[in-house]
């Protein structure tokens, strides 16, 4: 089985098969490594199916900005997410003490996920064209991104919702 990690230097796109269906795929070339999907009405919670595990995105407050992140069959979360104190930029709290940076440019539709040191792991470019798609491209070899690899939906959707929460009031401002 292929690791994220393999993929160093290679591009990976997250893209809609079809209008009709409502998940996205990760994909390279003609190989599909996971899918995400909304699991409840108003897409507060997202499962995600990626190699052989699924977990599940959600907001575990309604009026909270924080998201968690747990596997598909467990009650209790291992990692959450939260917005640093500017709105486009937040951490991603791992078990074991680690953690990763999440960096967002709203208006150029590019955004990257860091190390500590600043380091990025993976960088994304948002594109629409005829099809709305994401770029991912895995920028250095990495265990954290191995043992999670539900980081690059947790990225991609952040951004997605992010994008479709606060597009509204630039359309309207």
């Amino acid at each position: 089985m292929k690791k994220l990690s393999d993929l160093a230097g290679e591009t990976l796109i997250i893209r809609q098969p079809s209008m009709s269906q409502n998940y996205y795929e990760l994909r390279h070339d003609e190989e599909i490594f996971g899918t995400i999907k909304p699991e409840s009405f108003f897409n507060t919670r997202m499962l995600v199916n990626i190699f052989p595990n699924q977990f599940e995105f959600y907001r575990p407050n309604f009026f909270s900005s924080e998201f968690a992140i747990k596997e598909k069959l467990k009650e209790l979360p291992f990692a959450k997410y939260r917005n640093d104190r500017f709105i486009f930029r937040g951490t991603i709290y791992l078990p074991k003490g680690q953690h990763l940076k999440l960096f967002f440019r709203f208006f150029k539709g590019a955004f990257s996920i860091q190390t500590d040191n600043l380091q990025i792991l993976a960088s994304f470019q948002y594109c629409i064209s005829l099809e709305e798609r994401t770029m991912v491209k895995i920028e250095h070899k990495s265990t954290l991104l191995d043992t999670y690899p539900w980081i690059i939906f947790l990225a991609w959707y952040l951004v997605v919702y992010k994008k479709l929460r606060y597009s509204k009031y630039l359309l309207v401002g």
